[in-house]
């Protein structure tokens, strides 16, 4: 029996066999060699070795199932710059961006505009702004004055009205205004109005201003007040005048004609300061005077004190005042002033 080959197992020809024999056992070999080229890779499995210098020519497909050692960086047409350690390049984000890593695996790159440092003072004919080019599909930047104002969000055209073209004009009442380019006054203006020859007083109104609610209002003319005030200054003795006591001093006041008048208040102003003792001013109605108290300008001082009212004052037609020094300090005040309130009733 013939011994069989230690990798392939093929039987070897006898030796000293027969013709008959060597015929049988070469086509055995021979078919044994032939299964292993199988047109499928299905034939006997064997090992191959290509030495060096070798070349192994592959046309068809190679099915590996077990180890295959190929030096992946001794392949034909291998670049060392394709094949980089993934771990030792990383992607940063700058400006605007936040994120990254190295690409070992997947990494996110984040929009962070919050990051970036304020710009406070733009410049509109220099600076840009990040925009999205919908009809190029790409993004694009924009220079600050080329925005259109008018095409912004929230744009509202009735709130944009060239200012030439709106004027504030003075009605009834008032004069003044103009356009809006500028700052304009409106003045009030009654001698515009037209004059109102008879007065309705229980349907016709005057303006006033109410002082306790800070606002101005309207009041029927049968509501206005019956009596009005007014404050009368009467210069009694020039600024340089020493005071000294005297009587009747600058002559009578006469009461105005025509209404009924009240003296409800007086006060005396010195111009110049006495000193030593008080300086005592009086008012006489018809020669009698009208208070229970004079009017006192103390010691240093300018302005008087007290004056009491002796009753009710009333200053009726051909009635008349006058001013009297009844005391002065020892050193004299100089100049002499006289206040009067008088309220007349309709």
């Amino acid at each position: 029996m013939a011994n069989p080959t230690t990798n392939l197992t093929l039987t070897k020809p006898t030796v000293g066999g027969s013709s008959d024999t060597w015929g049988d056992e070469l086509n055995t070999l021979i078919d044994a060699i032939d299964d292993l080229f199988a047109a499928a890779g299905t034939g006997t499995s064997v090992g191959i070795n290509v030495g060096s210098g070798k070349t192994l020519t592959v046309a068809g497909t190679i099915t590996v199932t077990g180890t295959a050692n190929i030096d992946h960086d001794a392949l034909t047409n291998f670049v060392a710059n394709e094949h980089i350690d993934h771990s030792s390049v990383s992607i940063s984000a700058g400006g605007a961006l936040t994120g990254g890593g190295d690409i070992t695996t997947n990494r996110s790159i984040t929009l962070d505009v919050n990051a970036l440092t304020e710009d406070e003072f733009p410049d509109e004919a220099a600076d840009y702004l990040l925009a999205y080019d919908t009809s190029a599909s790409e993004h694009k930047r924009i220079l600050i004055e080329n925005i259109a104002h008018d095409a912004l969000y929230g744009f509202v055209e009735t709130e944009h009205v060239a200012h030439t073209s709106i004027s504030i004009s003075g009605g009834e009442g008032l004069s003044g205004g103009g356009d809006i380019t500028t700052s304009r006054t409106l003045n009030v203006d009654i001698g515009g109005l037209t004059a109102l020859s008879s007065v309705d007083k229980d349907a016709d109104y005057v303006m006033v201003y109410d002082a306790d609610a800070t606002e101005h209002k309207k009041v029927l003319a049968v509501d206005m007040p019956a009596t009005v005030d007014q404050h009368m200054m009467a210069r009694a003795v020039e600024q340089s005048t020493l005071l000294s006591v005297d009587t009747n001093i600058m002559g009578r006041i006469y009461a105005p004609p025509g209404s009924s008048w009240s003296v409800v208040a007086a006060k005396a102003y010195v111009d110049t300061a006495g000193t030593t003792g008080a300086t005592t001013i009086d008012v006489h109605k018809n020669g009698t005077t009208i208070f229970s108290s004079n009017l006192s300008i103390a010691s240093g001082g300018t302005a008087s004190t007290g004056g009491t009212l002796d009753g009710a004052q009333t200053f009726a037609d051909g009635d008349y005042l006058e001013i009297d020094v009844d005391a002065v300090s020892t050193s004299a005040p100089r100049g002499l002033q006289v206040l009067l309130q008088l309220r007349a009733t309709y």
